[in-house]
């Protein structure tokens, strides 16, 4: 999953990519991270009605690239890029998180 709102994000995915460099500091295999990302970007376009979010995080001594885009039909199509691992795609649904209150 990922949960992205504004600048702050709560993932985990699984990871089943090539690892280019033992990782010694981390046993976390695949990606997880909670808090504020980096360079945050967003951009609509309108011609294609898509919505692209770009940002960057830090773990560990691993930095990671997320590009997430986002079709009209709820379609969305992931890419993370790290340094040390091979890139590796994730394509899903978004769906919108309701809460609800307990009274």
């Amino acid at each position: 999953y990922a949960n992205i709102e504004g600048d702050q994000a709560d993932i985990y995915l699984p990871y089943y990519g090539a690892t280019r460099m033992a990782n010694r500091y981390s046993a976390e295999a695949g990606i997880k991270f909670r808090g504020t990302v980096e360079n945050y970007q967003m951009e609509f376009n309108d011609k294609k009605q898509t919505v692209r979010i770009y940002f960057e995080f830090q773990r560990d001594n691993e930095r990671f690239e997320f590009t997430y885009d986002v079709f009209k039909d709820g379609f969305s199509h992931l890419v993370v890029t790290s340094g040390r691992r091979n890139t590796i795609q994730y394509n899903g649904l978004i769906s919108e998180l309701e809460m609800v209150l307990a009274k």
